[in-house]
């Protein structure tokens, strides 16, 4: 019975993002023409996917969709008060919240390959939901927390979504999902700092640091980066790059000559020190899985797209670039296009 309610919830979950995408197209259609409102809320949708840029190899992280809610956090609100300082002559510090729902799910390389001898990855999935906080500390730092709780293994029913919808469109049917990360309750939490080392807008380069970590069931790692965006972009507390043009008043930035949108290039590369992956080495505890491989601990992380602001919708597109997450697989490329609403 659960491994029935979660596949309908997956298979309703896509046909939702698919009915999504005409309303959040029709809808910046409106929002573009409206540049006096102050914008206070907005969708998101992320879609990973190995697909979409060449050469295109369905292996390792082969799918992942997310949609978040957004939404600045009032001046009275808890969280507002937990970040601002009682001292009212101080700028207010912006404030954002979320809720998001995605799954994400893995492959060895060979999907049609039976024999789990020859499995450089496990087969694995999560089907999750999250919150988080984004508070920015004027236009050089940003402190992030995103908590996340769900499900593995084959209650999920992502094995049986992959099979189903690669049978639909005629691609290979992966053979090895019987051999997956088994059932357990997940649950991680994230943090990330940003600050802003070098920028300079009037030249279009800026230089910003990133540091994270998760810890918890399923992810435990910290990671040090840096971001590097080019051409026309705006101060990070104020830029579709964390989605905090939320809460700005985009008329003021027209009575200034300054157009809300950005349209920029960006580069982020991050080193990540994993310490445990339950997706390739198994659950800390709880039931065991058929078939394990050894994390690689050392992963580079390269990402590189481009970015389009307007006043109430924004489109991202990138490609990211990551070295061998096993000791047996090999390095991975997969895309990401995002989409962002704002009302």
């Amino acid at each position: 019975m659960c491994i029935i309610s979660y596949k309908l919830y997956l298979v309703s979950f896509m046909r939702f993002f698919l009915a999504l995408l005409p309303v959040l197209f029709s809808t910046s259609l409106v929002f573009c023409q409206d540049k006096d409102k102050v914008y206070t809320k907005e969708f998101h949708l992320e879609v990973d996917n190995d697909a979409i840029v060449p050469p295109s190899l369905d292996r390792y992280y082969t799918s992942g969709i997310r949609l978040f809610y957004r939404k600045v956090a009032s001046e009275k609100s808890f969280l507002s008060k937990i970040f601002n300082s009682k001292d009212s002559t101080k700028t207010k510090r912006k404030v954002l919240y979320s809720f998001m729902l995605g799954h994400q799910f893995y492959t060895p390389e060979g999907l049609e390959n039976s024999d789990v001898s020859l499995f450089d990855r496990p087969y694995a999935g999560w089907v999750y939901g999250g919150t988080g906080v984004n508070a920015f500390y004027g236009s050089r730092f940003r402190l992030a927390f995103d908590f996340d709780l769900g499900f593995t293994g084959p209650s999920t029913g992502v094995g049986d979504l992959q099979e189903w919808y690669h049978e639909v469109l005629n691609f290979p049917v992966p053979r090895g999902w019987d051999f997956q990360i088994q059932n357990a309750i997940v649950s991680n939490l994230k943090s990330e700092l940003n600050y802003v080392l070098l920028s300079k807008q009037d030249d279009g380069i800026e230089l910003i640091s990133n540091t994270s970590f998760q810890f918890g069931t399923l992810f435990n790692n910290i990671r040090q980066g840096a971001t590097l965006r080019l051409i026309n972009f705006k101060p990070i507390d104020k830029s579709i790059f964390y989605h905090s043009r939320l809460g700005e008043g985009l008329s003021k930035s027209l009575k200034k000559n300054k157009p809300p949108r950005e349209v920029y290039l960006f580069y982020t590369y991050a080193y990540e020190r994993v310490f445990h992956n339950s997706l390739i080495e198994g659950h800390i505890w709880g039931e065991s899985s058929p078939h394990l491989e050894t994390t690689e601990p050392n992963i580079h992380h390269h990402r590189v797209g481009i970015a389009f602001g307007g006043v109430g919708v924004d489109w991202h597109f990138s490609v990211h670039r990551n070295s061998p997450e096993t000791t047996e697989a090999e390095g991975q490329t997969y895309g990401t296009v995002e989409i962002i609403a704002r009302f």
